[in-house]
């Protein structure tokens, strides 16, 4: 594996408890802290999480395919290739999420995790309250509980970021290769290389691949609301009641207009304007590309998901002509059926797409 990405987390880790022991927590930061712990508690939450990830991680690979082919006419202008395919990618990003992801995942349970990590649920650092008017002996259970909810939120994403990263490398080592005009055995031998030893613009790329894959970006919204947060202690209580997680939310908002036909005009849109202008660089190339990938793949999941609810298999927003009677027989609002039951679907990227393509049969329905 590649060294330079275990020595990042090992100094993020490091960073973080120096954060955590060089400054005491509020009694507002104990509180929200504990609100927070208890929405991410729960079998279904971390179900919900593996479960979003993995389909994240799927709506990438299939995007893939339509990047490489907007890629490869980007690249005509700009003389250079920024994607590659990644079909083989598959198994080897797979035995890492295992091998590796699992294994990182019992490190950050014990030993906590980075400020990345922490930061997707929005927790600058663990929690330390020392309460020392109030006695430690009840501190230290606070403290536990919340940072070991924040540790488990951590591992069950280190499979999923495992997978990413090496993806990502991947990616990047054939993209190296292409450009370096390589062929043949000669390309084989300098991916495994580059994969093995990867530059330092790898990592930091594939860092924030990882981070993009699991939604845990960083985002002006996210970015403006905490900023808000941190005026003082009340709009940090207001608003951490208010809106208790801001990354997650915006990205799958973001993530969703992204794949939407909007997403995908605009981005072809762009693409053009650029390129007619002469101003395509690479790194606009491969983030253009990417984004009229998704846009393909999450149009046509809009599509399946009109024809599934025609089909009655994915119901959108309940219709307020016949809302009472879908309560009554049990109905979920944007959830798929599955046997006998419906469930949920809106927590990921693709349920909402499909949810999406389901709403718009009801819209197209004549009022009575």
């Amino acid at each position: 594996e590649a060294k330079g990405l275990d020595d990042r987390i090992r100094a993020g880790r490091m960073k973080v408890k120096i954060l955590a022991t060089a400054n005491d927590d509020t009694i507002i930061d104990l509180i929200t802290g504990l609100r927070r712990a208890g929405m991410l508690s729960g079998v279904r939450t971390a179900a919900r999480n593996i479960i979003g990830n993995a389909l994240s991680a799927t709506l990438d690979e299939v995007a893939q395919i339509p990047a490489v082919l907007v890629d490869v006419i980007l690249g005509k202008f700009t003389k250079v290739r920024t994607r590659a395919r990644t079909g083989d990618a598959i198994l080897p990003s797979f035995s890492t999420a295992v091998r590796k992801g699992l294994r990182d995942s019992w490190d950050t349970i014990k030993t906590g995790g980075t400020p990345g990590e922490l930061g997707k649920y929005d927790f600058p650092k663990e929690l330390n309250f020392q309460a020392a008017a109030r006695g430690k002996n009840l501190a230290s259970p606070l403290n536990t509980y919340v940072n070991f909810v924040m540790r488990f939120q951590g591992a069950y994403d280190k499979p999923a970021r495992a997978y990413a990263t090496k993806r990502s490398l991947i990616e990047s080592a054939k993209v190296a290769a292409m450009n370096e005009g390589l062929r043949g055995q000669t390309f084989t031998n300098r991916v495994k290389e580059l994969v093995l030893n990867p530059t330092e613009a790898m990592q930091i790329r594939a860092i924030a691949d990882a981070e993009e894959a699991i939604l845990g970006n960083d985002s002006l919204f996210a970015r403006k609301v905490n900023e808000i947060k941190q005026m003082n202690e009340a709009s940090k209580l207001i608003g951490d009641f208010a809106i208790p997680f801001t990354r997650i939310p915006s990205n799958i908002v973001g993530r969703v207009v992204e794949s939407s036909p909007i997403g995908l005009v605009f981005n072809a849109t762009k693409a053009i304007t650029l390129v007619k202008k002469g101003a395509i660089t690479p790194d606009l190339q491969r983030q253009i590309s990417k984004q009229i990938g998704r846009g393909s793949v999450g149009t046509a999941l809009i599509w399946l998901g009109v024809e599934m609810g025609r089909a009655g298999i994915i119901s959108g927003r309940f219709d307020f002509r016949s809302k009472d009677t879908d309560e009554a027989t049990g109905k979920t609002p944007n959830g798929i059926k599955i046997g006998d039951k419906m469930y949920r679907i809106s927590d990921s990227v693709i349920g909402m797409l499909l949810s999406i393509g389901a709403l718009t049969v009801i819209c197209a329905k004549p009022l009575a």
